[in-house]
């Protein structure tokens, strides 16, 4: 397979682990049997792996794909857990202590002699 956008899932090469595990439950055997080629001749990911073949099992044992259109990545899509980062997200300055003793806390002496 040559062609990215002949895969059963849209930015699949973009897919987080936990997003391909969400994603190929409305698959069928011949699509998810695509992903699996495609995987293993591209990013060779052992748990992606691990999970298709899993969820080959299920498919060959009687379990049905999920309704609705799997979800899809776009190349410009932002990351999950990225934020802007602006006046409004910017943590309090943290000002350090003075370096010496601090006030009122002096060493311990022993007696003079």
């Amino acid at each position: 397979m040559t062609h990215h956008e002949e895969l059963p899932l849209e930015g699949y090469d973009q897919m987080t682990v936990g997003t391909i595990r969400d994603a190929i439950r409305s698959l069928d055997e011949e699509q998810l049997q695509k992903l699996l080629e495609h995987e293993h001749s591209h990013a060779d990911r052992p748990l992606v792996k691990e999970i298709m073949t899993n969820r080959m099992v299920e498919l060959s044992a009687g379990a049905e794909p999920t309704e609705g259109e799997p979800p899809s990545v776009s190349p410009s899509a932002q990351p999950r857990g990225k934020q802007k980062v602006g006046p409004e997200t910017t943590a309090e300055p943290i000002i350090p202590p003075a370096h010496g003793v601090p006030t009122g806390h002096r060493p311990r002496q022993g007696p003079r002699r």
